[in-house]
Protein backbone atom coordinates (compact mmCIF):
# COMPACT_ATOMS: atom_id res chain seq x y z
CA UNK A 1 0.00 0.00 0.00
CA UNK A 2 2.94 2.55 0.71
CA UNK A 3 4.25 1.39 -2.09
CA UNK A 4 1.13 2.28 -4.15
CA UNK A 5 0.93 5.55 -2.65
CA UNK A 6 4.35 6.76 -3.22
CA UNK A 7 3.75 5.94 -6.90
CA UNK A 8 1.05 7.91 -7.22
CA UNK A 9 1.77 10.95 -5.37
CA UNK A 10 5.27 10.60 -7.73
CA UNK A 11 3.22 10.77 -10.93
CA UNK A 12 1.17 13.66 -9.48
CA UNK A 13 4.66 15.68 -8.80
CA UNK A 14 6.10 14.22 -12.38
CA UNK A 15 2.80 15.62 -14.63
CA UNK A 16 2.67 18.93 -11.95
CA UNK A 17 6.04 19.50 -13.17
CA UNK A 18 5.46 18.92 -16.56
CA UNK A 19 2.82 21.74 -16.50
CA UNK A 20 5.18 24.01 -15.03
CA UNK A 21 7.60 23.65 -17.63
CA UNK A 22 5.23 23.94 -20.46
CA UNK A 23 3.71 27.73 -18.20
CA UNK A 24 7.93 28.40 -18.46
CA UNK A 25 8.15 27.57 -22.13
CA UNK A 26 5.15 29.74 -23.04
CA UNK A 27 5.95 32.58 -20.80
CA UNK A 28 9.62 32.89 -22.54
CA UNK A 29 7.99 32.39 -26.52
CA UNK A 30 5.46 35.28 -25.54
CA UNK A 31 8.35 37.52 -24.64
CA UNK A 32 10.36 36.67 -27.15
CA UNK A 33 7.43 37.56 -29.69
CA UNK A 34 6.97 40.69 -28.03
CA UNK A 35 10.25 41.83 -27.95
CA UNK A 36 10.38 40.84 -31.73
CA UNK A 37 7.10 43.45 -32.22
CA UNK A 38 8.81 46.50 -30.24
CA UNK A 39 10.95 49.25 -31.92
CA UNK A 40 14.54 49.26 -31.28
CA UNK A 41 14.64 53.55 -29.87
CA UNK A 42 16.34 55.60 -31.96
CA UNK A 43 19.08 57.40 -30.77
CA UNK A 44 19.04 60.95 -31.90
CA UNK A 45 22.49 61.84 -34.16
CA UNK A 46 24.24 64.74 -32.43
CA UNK A 47 24.18 67.18 -35.59
CA UNK A 48 27.52 69.04 -35.01
CA UNK A 49 27.70 72.94 -33.79
CA UNK A 50 27.36 75.94 -36.21
CA UNK A 51 29.75 77.13 -37.59
CA UNK A 52 30.51 80.72 -36.88
CA UNK A 53 32.70 81.29 -40.15
CA UNK A 54 29.93 82.03 -42.83
CA UNK A 55 30.71 80.46 -45.74
CA UNK A 56 32.42 82.33 -49.07
CA UNK A 57 29.70 83.73 -51.25
CA UNK A 58 29.94 81.49 -54.71
CA UNK A 59 31.10 83.33 -58.05
CA UNK A 60 28.05 85.13 -60.01
CA UNK A 61 28.84 84.94 -63.51
CA UNK A 62 28.06 88.00 -65.79
CA UNK A 63 25.32 87.27 -67.55
CA UNK A 64 25.78 88.06 -71.08
CA UNK A 65 25.24 91.29 -72.70
CA UNK A 66 22.94 90.97 -76.23
CA UNK A 67 23.37 93.11 -77.92
CA UNK A 68 20.37 95.78 -79.06
CA UNK A 69 19.49 95.34 -82.78
CA UNK A 70 18.85 98.24 -84.31
CA UNK A 71 14.85 99.01 -85.50
CA UNK A 72 15.17 99.68 -89.14
CA UNK A 73 12.64 102.17 -90.04
CA UNK A 74 9.89 101.36 -91.56
CA UNK A 75 8.93 102.47 -94.81
CA UNK A 76 6.03 104.90 -94.74
CA UNK A 77 3.88 105.50 -97.44
CA UNK A 78 3.10 108.68 -99.05
CA UNK A 79 0.45 110.74 -97.58
CA UNK A 80 -2.26 111.73 -100.48
CA UNK A 81 -2.86 115.59 -100.35
CA UNK A 82 -6.39 115.97 -100.30
CA UNK A 83 -7.77 119.14 -101.87
CA UNK A 84 -8.96 121.98 -99.28
CA UNK A 85 -12.73 122.79 -99.63
CA UNK A 86 -13.76 126.36 -101.26
CA UNK A 87 -15.26 128.29 -98.19
CA UNK A 88 -18.73 128.42 -98.47
CA UNK A 89 -20.37 131.71 -98.17
CA UNK A 90 -23.14 131.45 -95.34
CA UNK A 91 -25.75 133.76 -95.92
CA UNK A 92 -28.01 134.87 -92.39
CA UNK A 93 -31.58 135.17 -92.43
CA UNK A 94 -31.31 137.74 -89.63
CA UNK A 95 -29.18 140.00 -91.59
CA UNK A 96 -30.35 143.86 -91.08
CA UNK A 97 -31.55 145.27 -94.19
CA UNK A 98 -29.35 148.60 -94.65
CA UNK A 99 -32.76 150.14 -96.10
CA UNK A 100 -34.65 149.39 -92.25
CA UNK A 101 -31.52 151.20 -90.71
CA UNK A 102 -31.92 154.15 -92.80
CA UNK A 103 -35.45 154.62 -92.24
CA UNK A 104 -36.21 158.60 -91.26
CA UNK A 105 -36.62 158.66 -87.33
CA UNK A 106 -40.14 160.04 -87.07
CA UNK A 107 -40.82 163.22 -85.57
CA UNK A 108 -42.80 161.65 -81.97
CA UNK A 109 -39.56 159.40 -81.79
CA UNK A 110 -36.56 162.35 -82.41
CA UNK A 111 -38.91 164.68 -79.90
CA UNK A 112 -39.00 161.95 -76.93
CA UNK A 113 -35.09 161.85 -77.59
CA UNK A 114 -34.58 165.30 -77.32
CA UNK A 115 -36.61 165.36 -74.02
CA UNK A 116 -35.06 162.64 -72.27
CA UNK A 117 -31.28 164.82 -72.73
CA UNK A 118 -33.33 167.57 -71.28
CA UNK A 119 -34.11 165.87 -68.29
CA UNK A 120 -31.15 164.87 -67.88
CA UNK A 121 -29.59 168.49 -68.06
CA UNK A 122 -32.97 169.09 -65.41
CA UNK A 123 -30.83 166.58 -62.86
CA UNK A 124 -27.21 168.63 -63.79
CA UNK A 125 -29.20 171.52 -62.46
CA UNK A 126 -30.53 170.36 -59.65
CA UNK A 127 -27.26 168.80 -58.10
CA UNK A 128 -25.72 172.13 -58.66
CA UNK A 129 -28.08 174.30 -57.13
CA UNK A 130 -30.11 172.17 -55.00
CA UNK A 131 -33.51 172.84 -57.49
CA UNK A 132 -34.96 172.52 -60.66
CA UNK A 133 -35.27 175.82 -63.03
CA UNK A 134 -37.88 177.81 -62.71
CA UNK A 135 -40.31 178.31 -65.70
CA UNK A 136 -38.22 181.44 -66.47
CA UNK A 137 -35.00 180.09 -66.23
CA UNK A 138 -36.30 177.15 -68.48
CA UNK A 139 -35.43 179.73 -71.53
CA UNK A 140 -32.05 181.30 -70.30
CA UNK A 141 -28.85 180.30 -70.58
CA UNK A 142 -28.16 179.40 -66.62
CA UNK A 143 -30.24 176.34 -67.77
CA UNK A 144 -29.79 175.96 -71.81
CA UNK A 145 -25.80 176.08 -71.67
CA UNK A 146 -26.60 172.23 -69.98
CA UNK A 147 -27.80 171.25 -72.90
CA UNK A 148 -26.75 168.79 -75.62
CA UNK A 149 -25.90 170.45 -78.78
CA UNK A 150 -28.83 168.56 -80.56
CA UNK A 151 -31.58 170.19 -78.80
CA UNK A 152 -33.29 173.31 -81.14
CA UNK A 153 -34.04 176.40 -79.49
CA UNK A 154 -36.35 179.13 -80.38
CA UNK A 155 -35.32 182.65 -80.77
CA UNK A 156 -36.57 183.56 -77.21
CA UNK A 157 -34.10 180.84 -76.35
CA UNK A 158 -36.94 177.89 -74.84
CA UNK A 159 -36.58 174.43 -75.86
CA UNK A 160 -38.28 173.29 -78.84
CA UNK A 161 -40.02 170.02 -80.05
CA UNK A 162 -39.94 168.54 -83.58
CA UNK A 163 -42.42 170.83 -84.77
CA UNK A 164 -40.64 174.35 -83.37
CA UNK A 165 -43.20 174.80 -80.79
CA UNK A 166 -41.97 175.11 -77.14
CA UNK A 167 -41.51 172.16 -74.58
CA UNK A 168 -43.87 173.11 -71.62
CA UNK A 169 -42.58 172.70 -68.27
CA UNK A 170 -43.97 173.05 -64.41
CA UNK A 171 -41.38 172.12 -61.81
CA UNK A 172 -43.86 172.42 -58.99
CA UNK A 173 -45.19 168.91 -60.80
CA UNK A 174 -41.62 167.49 -60.95
CA UNK A 175 -39.43 166.52 -64.15
CA UNK A 176 -41.94 163.39 -64.97
CA UNK A 177 -45.37 164.67 -65.31
CA UNK A 178 -44.45 168.73 -65.36
CA UNK A 179 -42.53 168.40 -68.84
CA UNK A 180 -44.23 167.40 -71.86
CA UNK A 181 -44.49 168.24 -76.03
CA UNK A 182 -48.13 169.91 -77.02
CA UNK A 183 -47.60 167.58 -80.24
CA UNK A 184 -48.17 168.65 -83.71
CA UNK A 185 -50.87 170.98 -83.10
CA UNK A 186 -49.23 172.72 -79.88
CA UNK A 187 -52.33 172.60 -78.03
CA UNK A 188 -53.22 170.99 -74.60
CA UNK A 189 -55.80 171.11 -71.77
CA UNK A 190 -58.26 168.65 -73.48
CA UNK A 191 -58.77 165.05 -73.88
CA UNK A 192 -59.11 165.46 -77.92
CA UNK A 193 -55.28 167.85 -77.72
CA UNK A 194 -53.46 165.80 -75.42
CA UNK A 195 -53.87 163.25 -77.60
CA UNK A 196 -50.72 163.83 -79.54
CA UNK A 197 -48.70 164.78 -76.36
CA UNK A 198 -45.62 163.73 -75.92
CA UNK A 199 -43.81 162.98 -72.86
Amino acid sequence: MRNARLAGMSAIQTVVLIVIVVIVIVIIIRAGSSKKGTPEPVTAIDKPPPSSVEPAPEAVEPMPVQEEETPVAKQTKPTPVQPTPEPIEVTSMSEPDPEAEEEPETPQKRTSRQMRTIRFAMLAFQRERGRLPSEEEFGQSIFTDLLDPEVEINSEGFPVDSWGNPLKFNPSMGVAFGFLSTGPDGKSGTRETDSDNVR
